[in-house]
């Protein structure tokens, strides 16, 4: 075979050249394609696995946050709890004791008000008829408080006049240490009656005041 045969062997006719290059464009094309459509899908996975990723840590952040926000603040209620009620407590006793102050105050007054009016010799009076009525014995010692014994003297004729069926021995006794009033009892001591000034502010206060606690301390939540 002559060197001109082998070289027609080899070489390819033009158009199938051609027709091969165009394959070859072709399969590169496609297959440049296919990795670009790989990366695409990769990126776009990788994306939403670092958002659901960033969303989780998001979630755990904020859910921590919240139970330390939720610690935090059972710790300090925990701590403070005992203080408010201290507090409370407190206010309770200075308002309790403010309104003390003032129904004594105001008790005070009414008392020298009616010590220095008419109205104390029907106290008197009505006091010893009280005191006559409550005490089964007929002979009774009636005792005023200092300055009083002259009105005391007269109040005690008035009341016996107003005691009907009994006779009663009365007279007028030492003195007692008393606002004013008369504290009365049997000469035997077996029997008493306290109508001094004292015992009624007594009387009012465990009647009066719990009626104004619940007024006053009624806003109190």
């Amino acid at each position: 075979m002559s060197k001109a045969e082998s070289v027609e062997e080899v070489v390819m006719p033009a158009g199938e050249e051609e027709l091969l290059d165009v394959i070859l464009e072709e399969i590169r094309r496609a297959a440049e394609e296919e990795a670009q459509r790989i990366i695409k899908e990769a990126e776009e996975e990788a994306k939403k696995i670092v958002e659901e990723a960033r969303k989780k840590a998001e979630e755990l952040r904020r859910e921590k946050i919240q139970r330390m926000i939720y610690e935090r603040k059972a710790a300090v209620e925990r701590e403070i709890a005992p203080r408010r009620l201290e507090i409370r407590r407190k206010y309770i006793r200075e308002k309790y004791s403010l309104l003390f102050k003032a129904f004594d105050e105001a008790v005070s007054e009414a008392v020298s008000n009616l010590k220095n009016s008419g109205d104390y010799d029907d106290f008197l009076v009505n006091g010893i008829v009280k005191a006559l009525s409550e005490i089964s014995s007929d002979k009774v010692i009636v005792h005023p408080v200092p300055g009083d014994k002259r009105r005391v003297s007269s109040a005690l004729k008035e009341a016996l006049k107003r005691i009907n069926g009994r006779k009663i021995e009365a007279k007028i006794g030492d003195t007692i240490e008393a606002e004013g009033g008369v504290f009365v009892e049997s000469t035997d001591g077996r029997e008493y009656f306290n109508a001094t000034i004292d015992a009624k502010k007594i009387e009012l206060r465990e009647r009066v005041l719990p009626e104004l606690a619940t007024e006053v301390m009624g806003g109190l939540g």
